[in-house]
């Protein structure tokens, strides 16, 4: 089975129906979504997911968001332990010259620790480190 990160954007895409990439986001989750990818994500990316919800949209967006990953049987959300953080920073500091997040550098150090090299992301960020993206 063929392990799929899904990052902030997506989640963001997918929940707010103004965001520009909706509806190239819910098509590929409902169309192209291949059943057969184990879906990843971390608690770094749900909590910039739900920070993000609350800022832009009603509270109830952000509550159901969290709620709804927690307990979803389709995605698994890996916690970034301290080693994972140190690793994330090193990345960062590696790459000054790009304006990674730090929840960016999180995913990277998770895809690469779990060799996971497929994004569900609208963020070139992925891109620009090697991984592919979909949609």
């Amino acid at each position: 089975m063929t392990a799929l990160f899904i990052d902030t954007s997506a989640f963001i895409a997918l929940i707010d129906k103004d965001d520009q990439y909706h509806a190239q986001a819910r098509e590929f989750y409902q169309k192209k979504l291949n059943p057969l990818f184990k879906l990843i994500t971390t608690n770094f990316v749900v909590c910039e997911t739900i920070n993000f919800l609350r800022a832009r949209l009603p509270l109830k967006y952000a509550v159901e968001y969290r709620d709804d990953i927690i307990s979803s049987k389709i995605v698994s959300i890996i916690h970034i332990t301290p080693n994972m953080e140190n690793s994330a920073f090193t990345v960062m500091k590696r790459h000054k010259d790009k304006n990674y997040s730090f929840t960016d550098c999180t995913s990277f150090v998770v895809m690469k620790e779990l060799g996971v090299s497929t994004s569900f992301t609208f963020d070139d960020h992925f891109r620009q480190m090697g991984f592919t993206v979909f949609p």
